[in-house]
């Protein structure tokens, strides 16, 4: 018999996988490896979903300028995180692109509300509903690099949250001020919930990648024995 199969090693000397170690596809594993050490990145961004929408519905009196300011200064804060999200991911050279679609677009969208404090309702309309729909998109376009056990569902259903609620607005231009908050201030809240949910499973599977990615001599010394 072959010295090498009999020692345990496959044709090209490898050793086979033991029973308890974790396998990752080749292709998923840095994306996922690196989106598992930024969950409270995500955690973040919900948060400021979640803030903004809170607002909306707990300031009934918000006028337009005020809705104007609040957008745009979570817009910045969003624009803040998918930076750095995307800064790291372009290191591994993956996962970056949607990233940094969504922080530019919350960049423009922000100083674009900014240079127009006085907007009239429909202008306003007219720009949260093209940031809901492009954030939204781009949102579910990137959650298809996410393995669904590290939380793909909860990113498209994030992304769906603020693009349909982009939509409704859309399509509902006369409906009034009060109106096009409550649409937004729900889309925000859904998102970010669901945000939440997907960096609470994010820092579940945390220690996956990094036991799986252990020095041989740790990973000996933990069974006892040398490999």
């Amino acid at each position: 018999m072959d010295k090498r199969f009999a020692s345990g090693t496959d044709a090209i000397g490898r050793t086979p996988a033991e029973p308890d170690e974790i396998s990752v596809e080749p292709e998923d594993e840095p994306f996922n490896e690196r989106a598992t050490d930024h969950w409270p990145a995500i955690g973040l961004k919900a948060g400021a979903a979640a803030l903004l929408g809170i607002a909306l519905i707990a300031w009934p009196a918000m006028t337009v300028a005020a809705l104007v300011a609040v957008f745009a200064a979570y817009c910045f804060a969003d624009a803040l995180f998918s930076v750095i999200l995307a800064t790291h991911h372009a290191r591994i050279g993956s996962g970056w692109l949607a990233l940094g679609a969504v922080g530019l677009i919350d960049a423009i969208t922000g100083i674009v509300a900014l240079a127009r404090p006085a907007a009239t309702v429909d202008a306003l309309l007219t720009m949260v509903t093209a940031w809901a729909i492009i954030v939204g998109l781009a949102t579910i376009f990137g959650a298809g690099q996410l393995r669904p056990d590290h939380g793909r569902g909860w990113l498209i259903g994030s992304g769906l949250a603020i693009f349909f609620a982009g939509v409704l607005l859309g399509i509902g231009p006369a409906l009034g001020f009060e109106v096009v908050k409550s649409f937004l201030a729900v889309g925000l809240l859904v998102s970010g919930a669901f945000l939440f949910a997907l960096a609470y499973q994010l820092r579940l599977h945390r220690g996956d990648h990094h036991h799986a990615q252990r020095p041989a001599w740790r990973a000996a010394t933990s069974h006892g024995e040398w490999r």
